[in-house]
């Protein structure tokens, strides 16, 4: 879907490049950016919680599907709007487990080189489709493209100008980074709390900006390495809470 628009978001972190930068940020880093982004997938629970496609019609045509979910929210609405139509049993009995993005896409990628019948659907959290519409269009997307983008394309959420967070606890206690993250909430907090301890940051008038998960992973590898280098994707509070659950059923489970 042509968005001429969307090349103004690039520029939502650093400043705008022509070609690729001398100072571009190693594959490795980007991969690692990408590392700290969850999603839900579908699982094969007898084969030691292997990623599972699944036999889904596309389109009118039958594929071999593999979902990634952005959220708790958005693992329901796979299971509720796509699944259960196609096949109830199966959604009855179907497993997510969480994965970083970064594992998830190389584990896929195999896949879809040896199939042509492969694909994969990125589900976004439907808890951060209203809100992400509504800032494309701020940034200027025509309405159409951003209610279209909004619901097929995950968000990141980024602040703009791009502000330092040190968190004093917690695992991060200590580290300085600009935070993003795929729950909107999450950093308009920290932009807030940001203005309202610091009057040079209230000056510049900081915002929170929605960036389509394809535009930020091209950020991230295009932009130089001083700029994109800080960033740091934080998982929304439902993702941290619902991995959090999981362990509690895993430690129970084991047995003494």
């Amino acid at each position: 879907m042509p968005l001429p628009s969307m090349h103004s978001f690039t520029p939502l972190l650093l400043a705008a490049v022509t070609g690729a930068p001398v100072l571009a940020l190693p594959p490795d880093q980007v991969s690692n950016k990408l590392d700290t982004i969850i999603v839900f997938a579908p699982i094969n629970s007898k084969a030691s919680g292997e990623i599972q496609p699944l036999n889904y019609k596309l389109d009118g045509e039958s594929r071999s599907v593999y979902f990634a979910a952005f959220s708790p929210a958005a693992v329901q609405q796979v299971i509720n709007e796509k699944i259960t139509p196609q096949n109830p049993t199966l959604a009855k009995s179907l497993k997510f487990a969480p994965f970083s993005l970064a594992k998830f896409d190389s584990t896929v990628q195999p896949s879809l080189g040896r199939d042509k019948d492969s694909r994969v659907i990125y589900v976004p959290d439907p808890e951060q489709v209203s809100i992400t519409e509504k800032l494309l269009i701020q940034q200027g997307a025509k309405r159409a493209d951003a209610v279209q983008l909004a619901k097929a394309v995950p968000a990141i959420f980024c602040p703009q100008p791009a502000i330092k967070a040190t968190p004093n606890a917690g695992p991060l206690k200590g580290q300085s980074f600009v935070p993003c993250s795929t729950d909107y909430r999450t950093v308009q907090d920290m932009v807030d709390k940001g203005v309202a301890t610091s009057p040079k940051l209230k000056k510049s008038k900081p915002k929170v900006l929605a960036i389509p998960m394809s535009n930020f992973a091209a950020m991230l590898a295009k932009g130089d390495a001083k700029d994109v280098g800080e960033i740091r994707v934080l998982p929304s509070p439902s993702t941290i809470k619902a991995i959090e659950q999981l362990r509690s059923t895993v430690t129970t489970e084991k047995p003494d």
